[in-house]
């Protein structure tokens, strides 16, 4: 279990909401997530849904963590 669970949402930074994927062991802080919002809160439709490791994204970072969980698939 990483600092973010699986399958929970989160609010990045950047105003994009997300659900965490997978932990990152090396870095728990930053997880792999899905974006399911842009920055303006709009809802994205599952192609444009991109998946994201925030350890290779450093301009991206969780300031939120919500306790509602999503399905992953």
């Amino acid at each position: 279990l990483g600092f973010y669970p699986e399958g929970y949402t989160v609010k990045l930074a950047t105003g994009e909401d997300a659900v965490v994927l997978s932990s990152n062991p090396r870095n728990v802080f930053r997880p792999v997530v899905r974006l399911t919002t842009d920055s303006a809160g709009s809802t994205l439709v599952p192609d444009a849904q991109l998946v994201l490791d925030l350890s290779n994204r450093l301009d991206m970072r969780i300031v939120e963590i919500s306790n509602s969980r999503q399905v992953t698939a």
